[in-house]
């Protein structure tokens, strides 16, 4: 992929089954302010690694995020 952002709307709404989300390999260098990730109450594994992140707004990982057993950030600058 060659994703560089994500809209700044809760784009996993809806989405409350799902294990895993895949967005490595990507060019993303930012993600949306507030928790892009609402919704994803049975996220086990979260792969941002391989893009060109240098910050996390401290929302970004807030709210249902409990369930993360795995998170990849490496390599990004």
């Amino acid at each position: 992929n060659q994703l560089t952002a994500l809209p700044n709307v809760n784009i996993f709404a809806g989405l409350s089954a799902m294990r895993t989300l895949t967005l490595y390999n990507n060019q993303l260098t930012a993600l949306p302010d507030g928790n892009v990730f609402a919704g994803l109450s049975s996220l086990q594994t979260l792969q941002l690694n391989n893009n060109e992140l240098t910050a996390l707004g401290d929302q970004v990982l807030a709210g249902n995020m409990q369930s993360v057993q795995t998170l990849k950030l490496s390599p990004n600058p």
